[in-house]
């Protein structure tokens, strides 16, 4: 499981060890940011622990479902963001065929996602971030 890219990434580090050392989390997030490099982060009780980029939508369900094996939650929401109109309805028809019958899949609007996050992380996973922490609408 790659956890960071950078030693910059105390944050996330941090949260990381948070995240094992309980049992179970109760709220987890799984934020997508479509587009030509797909930017992921898991947020577990509103705090980032995982970010990745990926460079189609099944290798990223791939990577999140191998993600989601190894942690304990209670509540898992997917949230996607909404601003790559053209293949929009795919990522909610696969992700919901993936996670649908046990998680709430959400849009979120990407509107000024990726400026107000820390610069240490990559553009596509502080957008990720960003729609993570933001309020859905159902599919």
């Amino acid at each position: 499981m790659r956890i960071a890219r950078r030693m910059s990434d105390i944050t996330i580090l941090k949260n990381v060890a948070d995240l094992f050392a309980s049992n179970v989390v109760k709220e987890l997030v799984v934020a997508i940011d479509p587009g030509y490099s797909i930017g992921i982060a898991i947020l577990a009780n509103d705090a980032p622990v995982l970010t990745n980029i990926q460079i189609s939508l099944e290798k990223s369900i791939v990577w999140i479902k191998r993600q989601l094996d190894e942690l304990n939650y209670t509540n898992l929401q997917i949230k996607i963001g909404d601003g790559w109109k053209e293949t929009l309805e795919e990522y909610v028809m696969r992700f919901s065929q993936e996670f649908g019958n046990y998680a709430e899949i959400l849009l979120v609007d990407e509107v000024n996602t990726s400026i107000k996050l820390k610069q240490e992380l990559g553009i596509h996973e502080r957008a990720a971030i960003a729609i993570g922490l933001r309020e859905g609408r159902p599919v």
